[in-house]
This record gives C-alpha cells, sequence and structure tokens, in this order.
C-alpha cells in the first residue's frame, strides 16, 4: 500500500503556538499557511513572532528564509546581526523602524486560534515582542486564511510616539512587480514548469510598495531559493500612530 501524506485541514499547537491551515484537506490545491506566536528564545531562534509563511499550489510563496551553514557567529553575541535571523527580514511589522528583540520576555499576547469550515486564523497582539524604542501599546495581527478565496493579513495598532513610517514586510523568491499601485504581482516559483501566481493588494493611499533584493551568495539557500529573494515593503506614507491595515493575497490564474 503506497503512503501519503496525510495533508490534513487544519493544525494547533498550544503549548508552541502555531497554526497551520489549508483550503482544503488531502490536497495541496489552493493556499496554506502556517503562523506563529512564541516567544524570542525558542530554540534556534528567529526573531520573528508573528510570521507566517505560505504556499500556493504545493509551491512556496512568502517563505522563511532559514539558516546559512552554521558558524561561531551563529551561536555568540552577534547572532541577530546574521541577515536571516533578524526580524526584518521575516513576515513581520518594522514598528516605528525597530525590528524585534531576542529574549524570552520578548514574547507573543492574548495569541487566540480559531477555526471552522470557513475561515481559519491565529490573531495575537506583537507588542511583546519589540524593545521599548518601538513606542507601540498594542499591535494585534490577524492571519486569516478564508478558504478558496484568500489570505488576509489585518494589523490594528496603537502607539504611544510614531516619529517613523512603518514597514509591512513580505518575502519571497518568485518575480514581484510593484509598479501598479496597490497592487504586488507575484510571479510562478521560479524553475517550475507550471503553477499560479498571486496578488498582494493593499490600501494605496495609505502605504507605498517598493522591493529590496539580497543575493544569496553560498549553501545551502542558494539550491533551496536560488540566486536571490526579495523583501515587499508595504511603507506607511508618513508617521502613524494608530490605524488599521489589511493586506489580501489571492491566487491568479
Amino acid at each position: 500500500m503506497e503512503a501519503n501524506d496525510p495533508l490534513p485541514r487544519d493544525g494547533w499547537l498550544p503549548d508552541l503556538q502555531i497554526m497551520t491551515a489549508r483550503d482544503q484537506a488531502g490536497t495541496t490545491d489552493g493556499l496554506y499557511v502556517a503562523a506563529k506566536g512564541g516567544h524570542n528564545d525558542e530554540s534556534h531562534n528567529h526573531n520573528d513572532v508573528g510570521s507566517f509563511i505560505a504556499y500556493l499550489d504545493g509551491s512556496p510563496l512568502f517563505i522563511d528564509v532559514g539558516p546559512e551553514y552554521y558558524t561561531a557567529k551563529t551561536f555568540s553575541d552577534q547572532r541577530y546581526e546574521i541577515w536571516t535571523m533578524r526580524s526584518a527580514w521575516h513576515n513581520v511589522p518594522l514598528i516605528n523602524g525597530v525590528e524585534q528583540a531576542a529574549g524570552r520576555t520578548f514574547a507573543a499576547r492574548a495569541v487566540n486560534h480559531e477555526a471552522t469550515d470557513a475561515v481559519a486564523s491565529l490573531q495575537l497582539d506583537l507588542a511583546g515582542a519589540y524593545p521599548e524604542e518601538a513606542q507601540v501599546e498594542a499591535w494585534h495581527r490577524t492571519i486569516a486564511l478564508h478558504r478558496g478565496d484568500a489570505l488576509r493579513i489585518t494589523e490594528t495598532f496603537t502607539l504611544s510616539t510614531a516619529t517613523t513610517p512603518h514597514q509591512y514586510h513580505f518575502v519571497t523568491n518568485r518575480p514581484v512587480d510593484v509598479s501598479l499601485p496597490g497592487v504586488v504581482r507575484i510571479g510562478t516559483f521560479p524553475g517550475a514548469d507550471s503553477g499560479r501566481g498571486a496578488e498582494l493588494t493593499y490600501d494605496a493611499n495609505a502605504l507605498e510598495a517598493r522591493i529590496t533584493t539580497y543575493g544569496v551568495i553560498g549553501p545551502p539557500l542558494l539550491g533551496v531559493w536560488g540566486d536571490q529573494v526579495h523583501r515587499i515593503e508595504l511603507v506607511e506614507k508618513a508617521p502613524v500612530l494608530t490605524a488599521t491595515r489589511t493586506v489580501t493575497i489571492k491566487p491568479v490564474p
């Protein structure tokens, strides 16, 4: 008898605060998302509280880049100088120009997971993952898979002081086009013979999109993602104390 991957519709690991969800059980067709809460002193930690990854039809769409080869620096007090370990290269916000901080006390708050036939979501407050200089009082993030439709990321936040425009980061190795305000076009997975792309839509009145590309120069990442990864940056047009922002990701033919 041939073994098959179980491909469950939903998963929830409460101790680790990790959610998984897909459009439909038993198939890789459509969208799949994995998201996490937790804290920034996990085993082999990256500063990534509230981050997520997404797949489309079984191929990576938004990624966690993962570690380069381990060196002495990886396990030193310079660990978070390594780009793959920093929150700036994970799918989390840059708040007031400030990244997340390392340590057990930098953790998600008010974590809640829900899964129904229509929607699976992880809701959490990211404020505790950022140091004082971020000046963030509350940052409620909802990562919601609307089955058969779209993945939506909603941020509702309040700061005590806003000095630097916030950024919302989405990392991918797929080709990206930000030329049309309000829409980020994301191409097919590099090297794939077939497959769909996606569109990420956002409020162009409040945000502008730009791309930062990082050249991947060595194994093991080179063999996984190719020679570059892209960080989609949705940037507030001005510093903002309180607002709600929603980003929608939908497959396209």
